[in-house]
């Protein structure tokens, strides 16, 4: 019997927080093999997050207030600083608890590696983000984690290779202990209302509302398209939650749009799927790209960046179109196409899902995780 310590970054319900309930799901169903203890950030508590933890069956749930890295020098130092009552606190529950594994999920969270450091535990670090997307990353951030990653005990998770390669290119360094491990894929039911074809074409957007997701630019390409085709029914459905969702509305109100619709995300995503005909991530930077694939697995055509890890597994103008998400003509012609062309937007939803459901994401997932956990090294 193992003793595991699981620590959340935040308590809000975005991806990485998706994929932390998958593995905490796992987990604490393997009772003859693991005691479950959980530890999540409560500076910034969701209440769907919260509901979610509480259902397993876990041995302590602990809700502690803590702070990103991110920053200059004196920031993280004041970082560090701060946090050391929580240091204290999670120490103090490894040797309570006898813990063995410390798991920490997403890259700005050193909670918990800080303290298997201490403690000389055996430590797992889930990095969800590409390097750009870290808050407040710097070259001091940079000096800091080269530090941390020297830990001989930790295993860094990443989700791609495209996503290692990143880190390692930003860092100026090469992970001798790691694992690439594909995120699982929430399984979504497929309704017929999915199939349908209507007269009006909905572009859709479902995440995170933050300027890293270039909404923006889907907004004035939309735009763009709205007003050069006049005959053409065509709709954005913009669906989430951030600290960018005001700003977006602002953007809509200007243009006087009443083709563009923003709701907030919901943990139910059908409708949103039977709903929409094309999904566009046009990310400035995905790791993985998750919500793209769970698009994929409901048969709808697929416009995505193309600095993602999914190019590991896709293939331009056949499974999706990938484009320069800095680039406005390319993401205003992914669109043109995939509006005028209904044979090349039905094949495509076709080619994406015959690729994605031949690939087992959930199974590999638990598979590779349930190694790592039983392994001695």
């Amino acid at each position: 019997m193992k003793n595991l310590l699981l620590i959340n970054h935040s308590g809000n319900m975005h991806g990485a927080e998706t994929i932390f309930v998958e593995l905490l799901s796992f987990v604490s169903s393997q009772k003859e093999k693991y005691n479950v203890h959980v530890v999540w950030n409560s500076t910034n508590r969701n209440e769907t997050f919260s509901k979610k933890v509480t259902e397993f069956p876990v041995k302590t749930i602990t809700e502690m207030p803590f702070k990103w890295l991110g920053g200059s020098n004196f920031r993280n130092i004041a970082i560090l600083i701060y946090n050391l009552r929580i240091y204290l606190k999670i120490i103090s529950l490894i040797k309570s608890q006898k813990i063995d594994i410390v798991y920490s999920n997403t890259s700005v969270n050193i909670i918990g590696l800080i303290a298997s450091i201490l403690t000389g535990k055996k430590h797992i670090w889930h990095f969800h983000e590409p390097v750009n997307a870290t808050y407040g990353w710097t070259k001091a951030c940079a000096k800091f984690y080269r530090i941390l990653l020297k830990y001989k005990k930790n295993t860094t998770v990443f989700i791609s290779e495209h996503q290692k390669k990143d880190w390692e290119s930003n860092l100026k360094i090469s992970f001798e202990k790691y694992k690439v491990i594909f995120n699982p894929v929430k399984t979504i039911e497929k309704t017929d209302k999915m199939s349908e074809l209507s007269e009006t074409i909905v572009f859709g957007f479902m995440g995170s509302f933050e300027k890293r997701k270039n909404i923006s630019l889907l907004i004035k390409v939309f735009s763009r398209l709205a007003n050069e085709f006049p005959d053409r029914q065509m709709k954005l459905q913009l669906t989430g939650n951030g600290e960018e969702k005001g700003n977006l509305k602002k953007e809509i109100n200007k243009l006087n749009s009443q083709k563009i619709e923003v709701s907030d995300h919901s943990s139910d995503v059908t409708s949103f799927y039977s709903n929409i005909d094309v999904f566009i991530l046009p990310s400035l930077s995905e790791s993985w790209g998750l919500v793209a694939l769970e698009a994929l697995s409901v048969e709808k055509a697929l416009i995505l960046t193309s600095n993602t890890g999914l190019r590991e597994l896709l293939k331009d103008n056949t499974d999706c179109i990938f484009i320069d998400p800095h680039s406005e003509d390319d993401l205003y012609q992914a669109m043109k196409k995939v509006l005028l062309d209904e044979q090349h937007r039905k094949q495509l939803a076709k080619n994406g899902y015959d690729k994605i459901r031949k690939i087992d994401f959930n199974n590999q997932f638990i598979a590779e995780f349930n190694n790592l956990l039983e392994s001695n090294k």
